[in-house]
């Protein structure tokens, strides 16, 4: 029997979130009758500028979580779980071998150049999106994308994915006019265009970015006026900021800074993966005793406590919590434990000769700062010594993003994660292992039983399979799973979390 999903689900789901949001706040953002108060410019602090406005091309997180504002997806990701909500499909069918995935689109959605969204618009954007490196893996099991008719498009799969309407929730899957709405690329980047509730406004490179409210926009129209994202690379000045009432929201805030903002802190889900890179191409690190050392070395509980304020959780796998349909499992014998007697043994038998390793990160990432730091001391006590190389944001993402092998760096503090497996398998492929210059085989035969388990436990033993063969080999070292932390000032109401990373802000009010 197919599988058909409704837009009454969705729309009751985002009604009722939106109503407990309400209401947990108070009276705070509404007027004296309790209706949400309109108009005004929201003001969010963010950590650093965008750097890219083409969705499918957006690897940095802030930039995602900045640009997702104007755009939106075929489907929309839950409140809770794993099941996505259509969006502008506003349903969807799944035939019973999983190879044929019927999307009906909604027929009143127009891009902010007022253009109508058609079938062509999304079959253009999707096959972008399979030759986009950042993307290609979320879709890599897709053969066809064919539109119908005008408002129907329809996927056929060379294999089953299990998450692959979960993969079409993600901000990078955001829907484009055709050809860019008759645009060059570059031209698009400049002026882009989407259909969500948020048109691109001006922006000051590396000071503001903002957004006006698109009256047009087919769903709930924005409450406010409009966005305008500040960028403050010192947590401090951000600190000050919301408590002077400069900005409204302090988004992505450093974990080991919340205490120093003054609001309600919302956490998202734990969706993240702070990991270390490894370079195939240092000599020493290709070899496995001295990569095992390196995660023995790490106290991992040490640094969730010190560094992340509570907001995250040692990591023992390299794909997100939410990967696991069973939840994450317990694996034996893994390198994951702090074990430094074993590490420093490592070290010894390795050959390693005292040589400084170049650990580096982004400046622009407080937490990656902070801890970079504490991995240097961790490491000095096992025997390893790292030389910190500090980077401004775009040159370390140019650094881990190029094309291996690499030879300016040895590691990297890097953040990897999602939603569900096959998009985070697709990027670890496509990237040899985020830059690492590491073999993939173990990818796709992960993806091949992925796709052939025919229930969640089978599901579950394919992740479960892929982990072991990760805590084995080490070609990336997980540290902690992390989430996004927004700190919110009290004249918000109606933020509206969800099963991800990201948020909405068309429902936000200011009081």
């Amino acid at each position: 029997m197919k599988k058909t999903w409704r837009a009454a689900t969705a729309a009751l789901a985002a009604v009722a979130l939106f109503a407990m949001a309400a209401c947990s706040s108070g009276s705070t953002g509404t007027d004296d009758d309790g209706e949400a108060v309109t108009g005004g410019i929201l003001n969010i602090g963010v950590s650093a500028d965008i750097v890219e406005t083409i969705p499918s091309a957006i690897a940095q997180f802030n930039t995602r979580a900045i640009m997702s504002n104007m755009y939106d997806q075929l489907l929309r990701e839950p409140v809770t779980g794993t099941t996505p909500e259509p969006w502008l499909a506003k349903d969807f069918e799944v035939s019973d071998d999983r190879l044929t995935y019927t999307f009906t689109l909604r027929d009143d959605v127009v891009f902010h150049n007022g253009e109508a969204m058609t079938a062509d618009d999304v079959v253009w954007t999707l096959e972008y999106a399979r030759t986009d490196p950042n993307t290609e893996g979320e879709l890599v099991n897709i053969d066809t994308v064919t539109a119908t008719d005008e408002h129907t498009v329809t996927v056929t799969m060379v294999r089953p994915q299990p998450d692959l309407l979960m993969a079409l929730t993600d901000p990078a899957m955001a829907i484009l006019p055709a050809d860019f709405g008759g645009m060059s690329a570059d031209e698009f980047r400049a002026a882009p265009i989407g259909t969500g509730p948020f048109t691109f406004g001006d922006r000051t490179i590396g000071t503001d970015v903002r957004f006006d409210r698109f009256d047009d926009y087919w769903g709930e129209v924005a409450l406010v006026d409009g966005l305008h994202f500040k960028v403050f690379p010192d947590v401090n000045a951000e600190a000050v900021a919301l408590q002077s009432g400069e900005i409204d929201i302090a988004s992505n805030v450093p974990l080991d800074s919340v205490n120093l903002l003054q609001g309600e802190v919302i956490e998202t889900a734990q969706q993240i993966v702070e990991v270390l890179q490894l370079n195939s191409n240092t000599p020493i690190i290709d070899n496995p005793d001295f990569r095992r050392a390196l995660s023995l070395g790490m106290d991992r509980q040490a640094l969730v406590d010190s560094l992340l304020g509570g907001f995250g959780t040692p990591a023992d796998t390299l794909l997100s919590i939410t990967s696991f349909p069973e939840g994450v499992p317990s694996l034996p014998d893994t390198p994951y434990q702090y074990d430094p007697e074993a590490a420093a043994d490592l070290v010894a038998a390795s050959g390693y000769d005292g040589s400084p390793l170049r650990l580096i990160y982004s400046t622009g990432i407080p937490t990656d700062v902070s801890l970079a730091a504490a991995l240097q001391a961790q490491w000095k006590e096992v025997g390893i010594e790292v030389e910190l190389n500090p980077l401004e944001s775009g040159e370390w993402l140019k650094a881990v993003t190029a094309a291996p092998p690499h030879d300016n760096y040895d590691m990297s503090i890097s953040r990897v994660g999602g939603a569900t497996a096959t998009p985070q398998w697709g990027f670890a492929a496509v990237s040899q292992y985020f830059g690492g210059g590491w073999p993939t085989d173990d990818v796709d035969t992960a993806v091949q039983a992925y796709a052939e388990a025919t229930s969640t436990a089978e599901e579950q033993q394919a992740l479960v399979d892929y982990e072991l063969n990760m805590a084995e080999t080490l070609p990336t070292v997980s540290i902690a799973y992390m989430s996004v932390v927004w700190v919110v000032s009290d004249k918000v109401s109606g933020l509206e979390p969800r099963a991800s990373q990201f948020m909405a802000l068309n429902t936000v009010s200011l009081g």
